[in-house]
């Protein structure tokens, strides 16, 4: 009786550690969103996070083209990319299989 309860404590701190490790991954991916859209001549662009095939994926939805335009002359999509691609080199073990480039999609709000 005891194991199966020590069993039971296991999988949910295993489970607690994930969730919070999770999010504090995600507040952080959030700052450096922030980090790099803010404070530019543009309307901050919105990022969904989602997930696809059990890699994380991004959606940033610029307000305007010309937002999206200022963003691409400036490398700021460029920027965003290394900051997530750092975060797969830190904390995958199988890094060569991501690519931030793939996982980021960028759209113009219709």
């Amino acid at each position: 009786m005891t194991i199966l309860l020590l069993l039971i404590l296991v999988a949910i701190l295993c489970l607690a550690y994930t969730v919070l490790r999770a999010n504090g991954i995600s507040r952080k991916q959030r700052q450096d969103f922030l980090n790099v859209f803010s404070n530019k001549p543009i309307a901050l662009p919105a990022l969904r996070f989602g997930a696809a095939y059990g890699w994380p994926t991004f959606e940033v939805t610029f307000t305007t083209n010309e937002d999206f335009e200022f963003a691409q002359r400036n490398k700021l999509l460029h920027a965003f990319e290394a900051r997530i691609q750092a975060y797969q080199n830190h904390y995958q073990s199988d890094v060569s299989a991501f690519r931030a480039s793939w996982a980021i999609s960028y759209k113009v709000k219709s």
